[in-house]
């Protein structure tokens, strides 16, 4: 993943990766901005896919209930 890699909801590119970090050896945080109207939901699962011939990867956002609480907001 990079800098400018796809943010995915259902297959339908919502967004874009902005920034990564490295918070431990084993775990990146990636700064995502995401179109507002895209449905997240707390039960919403995120995970990676690989797109094209290169495998480049991509932030894969599935499913949440229509029921389910909206994702709650920090300070940013």
């Amino acid at each position: 993943m990079r800098r400018g890699s796809s943010v995915n909801f259902a297959g339908v590119r919502v967004g874009e990766v902005r920034s990564l970090k490295l918070d431990h050896p084993r775990r990146v945080v990636a700064f995502a901005l995401i179109d507002p109207t895209t449905p997240l939901r707390a039960d919403t699962q995120v995970g990676l896919e690989f797109q094209g011939l290169t495998g480049v990867a991509a932030i894969s956002l599935k499913g949440g209930e229509e029921a389910a609480p909206p994702v709650p907001l920090d300070e940013d």
